[in-house]
């Protein structure tokens, strides 16, 4: 058995017959793999980089957050939250017109920082815009 890589949580990257294979402490091959690696000298493991953001990834961040805003007050999502802008209920049209005002300014300020960035701008991770976005106040 050829021992690839030891890696920080324990396992082990053995040569598999089809290409690399994760050898875990579940797995009946890792007594094996722990002794051929008991004193070998392993490479280190290669760190993978990260894909490039891109700008799907900034929108679907947005649709997340606006979709677990309605959520997390008890809505089945952003589209449900809205419908009640003309409801009769005054308390279910009040949180209704909170919500899309909110989701109007989120996505206007998240569109504003979209295009500073296109325009070579400073490029904010996804989390770093998502947490810049103004916080939802719900009618009390």
């Amino acid at each position: 058995m050829q021992v690839l890589h030891a890696r920080a949580d324990g396992s082990f990257v053995i040569a598999g017959p089809s290409g690399p294979y994760h050898v875990t402490a579940e797995d009946p091959m890792f007594a094996e793999a722990a002794a051929a690696a008991l004193g070998a000298v392993l490479a280190p493991e290669p760190v993978l980089a990260a894909p490039p953001v891109t700008m799907a990834d900034y929108e679907a961040a947005l649709g997340r957050h606006v979709e677990l805003a309605a959520r997390a007050r008890g809505y089945k999502g952003a589209a449900s939250c809205a419908g009640y802008a003309a409801s009769t209920v005054p308390a279910w049209a009040a949180e209704a017109a909170a919500f899309v005002a909110w989701r109007d300014q989120v996505y206007l300020e998240a569109f504003e920082a979209l295009a500073v960035m296109q325009g070579g701008g400073a490029t904010p991770s996804v989390g770093a815009l998502v947490a810049s976005l103004p916080p939802l106040a719900w009618p009390a």
